[in-house]
């Protein structure tokens, strides 16, 4: 069997210890990264939201805004109901 030597003892282990630091490192740095995805599209939810919530509220205070869009062509078809 190979004699390993203390310093060489020492440096492999100094080499195990290296890796494993950067497995580590990858590792939450990787659930960072999913944590702020999720953050971004949580806020990014939140914002659409507020702007749908507050062209409500404009409609339902000045009604003639909700008029501006011209009605769909009578022959156009229709987008089915949330409900079907």
């Amino acid at each position: 069997m190979v004699d390993i030597g203390f310093p060489e003892l020492l440096t492999l282990v100094q080499t195990v210890a290296i890796i494993a630091a950067i497995v580590i490192a990858v590792y939450f740095s990787r659930r960072q990264i999913e944590a702020l995805e999720n953050d971004l599209e949580a806020r990014v939810m939140n914002d659409l939201d507020e702007k749908l919530h507050r062209i409500g509220e404009i409609f339902m205070e000045k009604p003639e805004f909700a008029m501006t869009c011209p009605p769909p062509p009578a022959g156009a078809p229709r987008s089915p109901s949330p409900s079907t």
